[in-house]
């Protein structure tokens, strides 16, 4: 049984706390199958969840450095802010689509905080992607919330492991990850992630 939190937003007006709603879910991880727990519309919970991110912009400002001056010091400065992010066991939120559309079956306006339901059926997620002018998808890593609805893209989210990010980067369909897509557009490429992985996992498993 692993718990994740995700969250929903109104497409139209994304930054309207009154439409924003953050639910802790439980779920077996063998066949991606959810429970909603509880569902919050208040200020302080989302604050309280955004302080999960704040060593992302350690993150941010590393790239943004590299970006600048793509000098082999700065290049190895975001490889060790990654690792030390993946050492915490730091999460990013990622944005999902819901393949089967489970959630269009829920009028999730009706409920009010503390409510709960349970999703009966399987919930098919996959971890959205951006594509650029050269028709590549890459995996987006949001450092923080207001990254990520600067041009939402869907209104599923959940929070994800940096790690998981990372490996999802290296899947066969997608050409790597990108560091805020629609701000900084940070590019890296499949054998760039390798080597941070490679050492992350080495160090993991010292």
């Amino acid at each position: 049984m692993g718990h994740w939190s995700c969250f929903l937003y109104d497409m139209i007006n994304p930054s309207n706390d009154g439409f924003y709603y953050f639910m802790e879910v439980a779920s077996q991880e063998t066949n991606i199958s959810f429970e909603i727990d509880t569902i919050s519309l208040t200020k302080e919970d989302k604050k309280m969840e955004d302080n999960r991110y704040e060593d992302n912009k350690y993150i941010k400002m590393a790239a943004e450095e590299f970006a600048k001056d793509r000098s082999e010091d700065n290049l190895f400065r975001l490889f060790d802010v990654l690792l030390k992010r993946m050492i915490d066991d730091g999460e990013v939120r990622s944005p999902m689509v819901d393949v089967n559309n489970v959630f269009g079956s829920f009028k999730l306006e009706d409920l009010d905080k503390g409510d709960t339901f349970t999703i009966d059926q399987e919930m098919r997620l996959r971890i959205d992607t951006v594509t650029n002018g050269d028709g590549n998808k890459w995996i987006p890593l949001y450092t923080e919330e207001a990254e990520m609805l600067a041009k939402p893209t869907t209104n599923l989210s959940i929070n994800l492991q940096i790690y998981k990010v990372l490996m999802a980067g290296l899947e066969d369909d997608v050409a790597g990850i990108v560091i805020n897509p629609f701000g900084l557009a940070l590019t890296m490429p499949k054998d760039v992630l390798r080597i941070v992985v490679r050492r992350y996992e080495e160090l993991r498993n010292s």
